[in-house]
């Protein structure tokens, strides 16, 4: 193996692990410095940024060369002996283009994924199927529930007024919002069971297959959790969590789709969990029937483990200020709003509000 051969080898195996290591030091967290946030470390989240760089460009064209290079020593007809070592330098040529290829397919986890602070991260995903209005796009955001929780924010619990999910979070100091389910003509009451610690919103158990749930009562408990009553004890989950939201099941607990298909059409908001356990806040303002739209979610790299239905229609929205100031809200729904023009968020009596935990809190 040549000298220049083994440099260009340990030069791109040296930035691959320069990424390695500030991936494992939390480097992707505190990449929102660029945001102007001044709860993250710059220092870590500049390093985390320019050694992704130098592993996703620098790294393959290094590693690509360095393979080039014992070819050509090859092919050129060195000594036998020297024969011999150009073989362990294309395989270590190789392996190391592997590397970088594994640090390519994390680029692409990363991109998809915009962190708004720690903790909260937002992904803009095209459709893979487009629908006929609108721009085809679903809005995720996700939540590590060790940074924040889920709150209940109910009009019949407060003052009986309705709000846009923006005033919503103005008003019980949120830093993002969504429906938090279908709600009867009152303006009031939701649909289905609906209830926190202090609160009873709608005491009925529907026959709706799924609830989500937060505010544990039970340390041993995840902190949210969509109960599939298929599969999950409803009774148990009634003892671990102090908020229970009941609503229509859209992804059953082995991951099925179990919405039959339609020809209406509406937007979406959703609440759904992921196989990590973090909650997903989901809205699409182009509309599909709900069918399509899970099929979408599941095509999505979102790693969707359940998935409960929020609202749909202009009524269905969406408002994240972290880290920008984003209101997002439906429009079209079939039978009801057919078309694209509205351009308001809808009062909403009832929202799921996420929140920054507060020191030593377990919730």
């Amino acid at each position: 193996m040549s000298r220049l051969v083994l440099i260009l080898l340990v030069l791109a195996v040296a930035l691959f692990a320069a990424f390695g290591v500030a991936h494992l030091l939390g480097g992707r967290g505190q990449t929102a410095f660029v945001l102007g946030d001044p709860t993250t470390d710059a220092v870590l989240g500049g390093f985390y940024l320019l050694s992704w760089l130098a592993a996703v460009v620098v790294a393959p064209i290094l590693a690509l060369s360095a393979g080039w290079l014992a070819l050509l020593e090859r092919l050129e007809g060195r000594r036998q002996s020297r024969r011999g070592q150009v073989r362990p330098a294309l395989l270590v040529g190789l392996v190391a283009i592997g590397l970088v290829i594994a640090a390519l397919a994390e680029g692409g986890e990363e991109e998809t994924w915009t962190t708004l602070q720690p903790g909260l991260e937002l992904a803009v995903l095209d459709s893979p199927v487009p629908s006929k209005l609108g721009d085809s796009r679903v809005r995720v955001l996700r939540v590590d529930p060790a940074r924040f929780e889920l709150v209940l924010a109910a009009a019949s619990a407060l003052d009986g007024r309705t709000r846009t999910a923006r005033e919503w979070a103005a008003d019980q100091g949120l830093v993002a919002a969504i429906n938090a389910s279908m709600y009867r003509e009152d303006h009031r009451t939701s649909v289905a069971l609906m209830r926190t610690r202090e609160h009873v919103n709608n005491g009925r158990l529907s026959k709706d297959r799924t609830v989500l749930a937060f505010d544990r009562l039970d340390a041993s408990a995840p902190p949210v959790a969509i109960i599939d009553r298929d599969c999950d004890d409803l009774d148990r989950a009634r003892e671990r969590y102090g908020t229970l939201i009941q609503s229509i099941r859209m992804v059953s607990c082995d991951g099925r789709n179990v919405w039959s298909q339609q020809d209406r059409r509406w937007s979406h908001a959703a609440i759904g969990i992921d196989g990590s356990g973090r909650p997903l806040l989901i809205h699409a303002r182009s509309p599909w029937s709900t069918h399509d739209f899970i099929e979408i979610l599941r095509g999505l790299p979102l790693d969707l483990a359940r998935l409960q239905y929020a609202e749909g229609g202009p009524e269905a929205q969406l408002w994240i200020g972290a880290g920008r100031d984003l209101e997002l809200y439906g429009s079209f729904e079939t039978g009801f709003y057919e078309d694209d023009s509205n351009a308001v968020a809808w009062p909403v009596p009832n929202v799921v509000g996420v929140r920054p935990l507060e020191a030593g809190s377990a919730r």
